[in-house]
């Protein structure tokens, strides 16, 4: 149907469904006028998430004494290439509304 691997398409419901606690509280905040508590919370909430769960993950097979590998093929390296673009860019947007809100 779409010829997506199975693999990625539930990346891509993993990542939505955690992401929806976290939108429906940032837009809470917002409207409660908090809008740079949810401009943080958009930002440190994932980067917190990934840093702990890579590095737990990371850490834990270390220490199992197993080696562990990248091994990237084209779609992999265009979809690592996207998603680094798309957090750039979001960087540079949030900077700029946070420096324009003072």
């Amino acid at each position: 149907m779409t010829k997506l691997q199975p693999f990625y398409l539930g990346v891509i419901i993993l990542g939505v469904g955690n992401s929806l606690g976290d939108l429906f509280g940032n837009m809470a905040l917002t409207k409660l006028g908090y809008s740079k508590m949810a401009l943080v919370g958009c930002i440190s909430s994932p980067l917190f998430n990934t840093l702990i769960g890579l590095g737990i993950s990371f850490g834990v097979y270390r220490l199992s004494g197993q080696k562990y590998e990248f091994n990237l093929d084209n779609l992999d390296t265009v979809l690592t290439l996207f998603a680094l673009v798309c957090l750039i860019s979001y960087k540079i947007f949030t900077i700029g509304i946070v420096t324009k809100s003072k």
